[in-house]
């Protein structure tokens, strides 16, 4: 990099900075999807839980 001419460090620098930016937004899509998954896990697992607890109060 040490002779490049001005375009070819403005178009390195572009690169580097869109590269940044899409690492950036995977990460934020990956946590988006474990969260909403994880959300969707626990609301599946909470409606088990209230489907036996209303069975076992009316065998009560």
């Amino acid at each position: 990099m040490i002779n490049l001419n001005f375009e070819e460090k403005k178009i390195a620098a572009e690169n580097w900075f869109k590269n940044l930016r899409n690492s950036i937004c995977a990460e934020f899509e990956k946590i988006e999807y474990l969260k909403s998954k994880k959300k969707k896990f626990l609301k599946k697992i909470t409606g088990k839980l209230e489907e036996i607890q209303k069975a076992v109060a009316l065998s009560h």
